[in-house]
């Protein structure tokens, strides 16, 4: 499973390593989180989302993903504040999250 976020309000492209404002800093964050498969990064087993529910039910799948999500980007982007976040499904079973974000300090 591959996850491609849609973050409203944040670019949506590459990575950029002098992010023109917070905003962006913080949009291209909660972007890498969600993106990254939990365990895949040594010595950072902890970083990233639960790809296990590949084959899950959608229901199931989206519950969990919801939480791991939220959690993740709760402890791993402080600054960030999920204010909706959505699934976008197809026939397939392919999903894709739908996350509208504030940061701290200031609005996206």
């Amino acid at each position: 499973m591959i996850i491609n976020p849609i973050i409203t309000l944040g670019t949506n492209g590459g990575l950029n390593f002098e992010p023109p404002t917070t905003q962006a800093e913080v949009a291209q964050n909660v972007r890498m989180i969600i993106t990254t498969a939990r365990g895949s990064v040594p010595l950072f087993r902890d970083f990233g989302i639960d790809y296990t529910l590949i084959d899950s039910p959608t229901g199931l799948a989206k519950a969990k993903l919801t939480r791991d999500i939220i959690r993740q980007v709760k402890m791993y982007e402080p600054r960030a504040i999920i204010t909706k976040l959505v699934f976008r499904s197809d026939e397939a079973g392919h999903m894709q999250p739908v996350v509208t974000l504030a940061v701290k300090g200031g609005s996206m």
